[in-house]
C-alpha cells in the first residue's frame, strides 16, 4: 500500500484515464480498477450540469462505452495543464483539462477533482468529487 509520503496525484489521474480509455475502446473488458478507484461516496457534476453519485456515474461512463466502442477513429483521451491546487488533510485538490476525441471529433472538458489519501487502494488515492465543464479549447 502507498504512504501519504508517495502518493502521486498526477500520476493517478492519468492512471485512470488510461484505464478508461482502453475500457471505451475496448482494450480492457474489466471495469475493477475503475470501480475501485471511485470513493464510495464519490460524486460527480457531469458536463451537462447532472449531479451523479458513484453508481450513476458508472452507469453514464457504461451508456458512453456502447457508443464510443464504434467511433473511428478510436476514443483517446489527453490530459494537460494539470495542476495540483492544495493537499489538506489528505485530500488532493487539483484540475486539468481532458482532451477526449470521439470518431475524429475533439471534446475538452476542463476538470476540478478531489482525491483522498487511502490504504484501500494500491495507488493511495481514492476519487471524491470531480467535476467537468465543456469548454472551448484551440488544439496545438
Amino acid at each position: 500500500m502507498s504512504t501519504a509520503s508517495d502518493v502521486d496525484p498526477e500520476r493517478e489521474i492519468r492512471r485512470l484515464h488510461l484505464l478508461l480509455e482502453d475500457w471505451y475502446g475496448g482494450i480492457r473488458e474489466d471495469i475493477e480498477p475503475i470501480v475501485d478507484a471511485l470513493a464510495d461516496d464519490f460524486s460527480m457534476i457531469r458536463p451537462d450540469g447532472t449531479l451523479c453519485d458513484r453508481d450513476a456515474a458508472l452507469a453514464a461512463w457504461t451508456d458512453e462505452r456502447d457508443q464510443f466502442r464504434a467511433s473511428e477513429p478510436p476514443v483517446a483521451v489527453e490530459i494537460d495543464e494539470l495542476s495540483v491546487h492544495r493537499t489538506l488533510y489528505g485530500v488532493h485538490q487539483l484540475t486539468y483539462l481532458k482532451r477526449l476525441r470521439i470518431g475524429g471529433e475533439w471534446k475538452n472538458r476542463r476538470c476540478s477533482l478531489w482525491l483522498r489519501e487511502t490504504e484501500r487502494v494500491p495507488s493511495g488515492l481514492q476519487w471524491l468529487h470531480q467535476t467537468e465543464t465543456s469548454v472551448e479549447v484551440a488544439r496545438d
